[in-house]
């Protein structure tokens, strides 16, 4: 066995043990946070997503694909998977609330956190600060709100802002592809 497989096997091994020893010993595991019910949602989006053929062409206008890593923890968000647009967004957890970064084509980093949704049915992420700008002033994302709608149906509007000011909103409404 190589040096770094034995190290993952030790790291996994202490994280196994570590979790059998709470359990085994009659502790309950720790109350949910309030993030875990919307993180949970975010897992449950993982696959291919398309939007709708609005140019006509007969082909879906893009995809969008959902997965889980890093032990389940982080829900990464591609938009346009091998487009030269391509982007990417995290989500995980920071105590109470999810955060998310969005790695955006503008060449920033904008970092938003989960706040109260209108809905029980939404998620809603505002800007809390973001890497590759130097003042909130230029132009990237600022919010996002994803509506569950059903199963195989979802809809995130994502806003941007620049000078002080909203300049505009763009509306996805996905449906998952079944394989």
């Amino acid at each position: 066995m190589s040096a770094h497989a034995l190290v993952l096997t030790v790291i996994a091994g202490s994280v196994f043990a570590a979790g059998w020893t709470a359990r085994s010993v009659g502790q309950e595991p720790d109350a949910p946070l309030a993030a875990e019910p919307a993180l949970e949602r975010l897992k449950a989006l993982a696959g291919d997503w398309t939007l709708p053929d609005e140019d006509g062409d007969g082909a879906p206008d893009g995809t969008v694909r959902y997965a889980t890593t890093a032990g389940g923890s982080v829900v990464v968000e591609t938009l346009f998977p091998g487009e030269e647009y391509e982007m990417i967004s995290m989500y995980h957890r920071d105590g109470e609330r999810l955060v998310m970064t969005h790695y955006c084509m503008a060449g920033n980093q904008p970092r938003m956190r989960q706040v109260s949704a209108d809905a029980p049915e939404q998620v809603k992420y505002e800007f809390m600060d973001g890497t590759n700008m130097k003042s909130r002033d230029e132009m990237h994302m600022d919010s996002l709100t994803i509506t569950f709608i059903d199963a195989d149906h979802i809809c995130s509007v994502w806003t941007s802002y620049a000078d002080g000011k909203t300049l505009g909103t763009k509306e996805f409404n996905l449906t998952r592809v079944k394989r």
